[in-house]
């Protein structure tokens, strides 16, 4: 072969491949623009983005300073020169941060035209030709009093809920950026813009999200005696009197994976969230005052058959705040192959320490009684020679080789770890399935984090998404 031949066949083949690359298009404001940030031009998040996705993509930043959603804003992103660039580029993906602009004082009096404005750039995109897969982010935090008449309390309250029941009534992909920096104040050093680390926390949110495998064809079919409503954006089902609920991801994850939430719905929803984003459904069966027990058990059975029934994965993840430690345990060691994760948080593991109040921790009357009633004990004596509870039977759980996660206040005086799961990390020892994030100080509350991506990081572990070793102490 000549050397003029292999020189075209070369040029023709990285033309192929250039045209093969995704198209990534960043619409947003200043934080998109990676204002305040040194060699922006490398290091805000669509040029990290950019260097994290690969050569199998390509990201341009489309981020204009002071740009609003907002068609009667003080700077309109529509009516900017880069806007219309950023429809000339025909993206395969456009990735929508604006909003905080918005939340100014002399911009938000227009709230009222927030979803319209919204709507009006979203449906220009969709009606380009390389039809584009949408994806709207919540804002960043603002930390403090904020700057520039741009305020945490607006923007998080008002702004983000807007964008919120814009995703879900035009069915777009929807994104919180403000989790995984809402515990990084010094990353935002003037309030409103992330530096370049804070930059790279967004890029590599984003990139988790574009990288994670979905199953597209998946969707969950409704039943017709359920009513729909939203949870942070996304849709969801709930029948029997909301016994019983299910949240539906916008793109389900490869394998239909799903987190079995047990009580407290809707309490500190951060780990919740991102794991709807990564295209887990949640759902959740109501076992309010039953406490583990075998009647909890067979109703969670009886929930489990309508989910394999829906298509969804054979192998859950329990999460159990609280008592909801109980119900995950039990139902797991009655169901050992059934069961992909645990995930235990502050988690009741013996009800004779909380609620019965026989050891460290004071008695709850009235939850102590329901408790009694739930397992048809007729006495304290009784219940004391139980030997079921979940830390009596984590052998169990230790052979079917259960992967465990313990989130333990070590300061906690209403379900002392010290009766509860720091009392199972010693009798599990060893066991290279169990992870414990120990949180020195706290108490019962505030339970999850309030970055929960290492949470997230343990449930896709045990979903077979990450490769890497799951985190230790």
């Amino acid at each position: 072969m000549t050397r003029i031949k292999i020189i075209l066949l070369t040029l023709i083949y990285s033309i192929t491949l250039l045209s093969a690359q995704v198209k990534i298009a960043c619409v947003g404001d200043s934080i998109t623009f990676g204002s305040g940030i040194k060699q922006r031009e490398t290091l805000s998040y669509p040029s990290q983005l950019r260097s994290m996705l690969g050569k199998n993509y390509e990201v341009k930043n489309f981020g204009v300073s002071g740009c609003t959603m907002l068609q009667k804003g003080d700077r309109p992103y529509m009516k900017t020169t880069t806007y219309k660039a950023s429809l000339e580029y025909q993206p395969d993906i456009v990735i929508i941060k604006l909003g905080t602009n918005d939340s100014k004082p002399r911009n938000w009096k227009h709230k009222t035209s927030f979803p319209s404005s919204a709507n009006k750039l979203i449906t220009s995109y969709q009606q380009l030709n390389s039809k584009p897969r949408i994806i709207l982010c919540k804002p960043v935090p603002v930390i403090g009093s904020g700057r520039w008449g741009i305020t945490e309390k607006i923007l998080r309250n008002d702004v983000a809920k807007q964008i919120a029941k814009v995703a879900s009534s035009m069915n777009i992909e929807l994104i919180n950026l403000h989790i995984p920096l809402r515990d990084k104040p010094e990353l935002i050093p003037d309030t409103v813009h992330p530096n370049a680390e804070g930059a790279k926390l967004i890029a590599q949110h984003l990139n988790q999200y574009l990288s994670q495998p979905r199953d597209k064809s998946f969707k969950f079919v409704t039943s017709n005696n359920s009513s729909e409503s939203y949870f942070h954006g996304f849709k969801m089902l709930s029948w029997n009197k909301n016994k019983h609920r299910i949240v539906i991801p916008k793109l389900a994850a490869q394998g239909k994976p799903w987190i079995w939430r047990a009580r407290f719905w809707g309490h500190q929803p951060q780990f919740d969230i991102q794991m709807l984003e990564l295209g887990y459904h949640i759902l959740y069966c109501d076992v309010a005052n039953l406490f583990g027990a075998p009647s909890a058990v067979k109703r969670w059975d009886n929930f489990y058959q309508i989910t394999q029934q829906k298509g969804l994965n054979p192998k859950p993840i329990l999460e159990g705040m609280s008592r909801g430690g109980l119900i995950i345990h039990n139902w797991a060691v009655a169901n050992p192959d059934k069961v992909a994760g645990i995930i235990g948080d502050n988690c009741v593991m013996d009800f004779k320490s909380w609620p019965a109040g026989m050891g460290a921790a004071n008695t709850s009357t009235r939850a102590w009684n329901n408790c009694k009633s739930a397992y048809n004990f007729k006495t304290d004596a009784q219940a004391k020679t139980y030997k079921l509870n979940p830390i009596d039977t984590l052998n169990k759980i230790k052979q079917a080789n259960i992967p465990l996660l313990y989130l333990i206040g070590l300061n906690d005086k209403v379900v002392p770890a010290s009766e509860n799961a720091s009392l199972a990390e010693e009798k599990l020892k060893p066991y290279q399935h169990l992870t414990i994030i120990n949180k020195p100080g706290k108490g019962h509350h505030p339970h999850s984090l309030p970055n929960p991506a290492p949470i997230t990081k343990f449930a896709l572990k045990c979903s077979g998404f990450l490769n890497a070793p799951l985190p230790t102490k």
